[in-house]
């Protein structure tokens, strides 16, 4: 008799003991589709241009060497900039980080420099253009920000900087 009441117990509480088994741990996250869009930016680039003079670089030119990478998992592109001349020569500038918010269906980058930051939202490529806009401060400055990217190939863009609605920097990039 206890061999039969033991086998209807272990019957009725095998099904409740497999439901309630944790099932291991979650999956690991993967980005949003969307980040596939930014894949082109990977890689290394040589930029050209011209922008106000700065304490980083003083003539007014800009020539620099862009690094691009995937970074945590895929969720984030990691840019650094570096001079190819001046005082700065090969000592990075400028560095950004661009997700996409799939809650606020938004891009997303936050961006340093010698002096500064910014974090500026853009709703996506409209044709072959992407535009930011956000807020920042530099050298201590309240600043408004606007950068306008545009592709025009999967080896080249140009864009374009305006800080509190003045054009401040322009430069075409070429990969490597």
């Amino acid at each position: 008799m206890r061999q039969l009441a033991a086998l209807a117990l272990l019957v009725w509480v095998s099904p409740v003991l497999a439901q309630s088994k944790p099932a291991g741990p979650p999956p690991m996250p993967t980005p949003p589709a969307e980040m596939a869009q930014m894949n082109w930016m990977i890689g290394s680039w040589i930029c050209s241009g011209k922008q106000d003079p700065s304490p980083t670089l003083p003539d007014g030119k800009r020539e620099t060497r862009e690094e691009c990478k995937a970074e945590m998992g895929g969720f984030w592109i990691e840019c650094g900039t570096f001079p190819l001349a001046g005082p700065m020569k090969d000592k990075e500038v400028f560095e950004s980080f661009t997700i996409y918010d799939a809650q606020q269906k938004k891009w997303v980058r936050h961006a340093f420099n010698v002096g500064g930051n910014k974090m500026a939202t853009s709703s996506g490529f409209e044709g072959t253009k992407m535009v930011w806009a956000g807020e920042g401060q530099r050298l201590g400055k309240k600043i408004t920000i606007k950068y306008t990217l545009n592709r025009k190939s999967d080896s080249e863009y140009s864009g374009a900087v305006e800080i509190d609605g003045k054009p401040t920097a322009e430069e075409t990039c070429k990969k490597k």
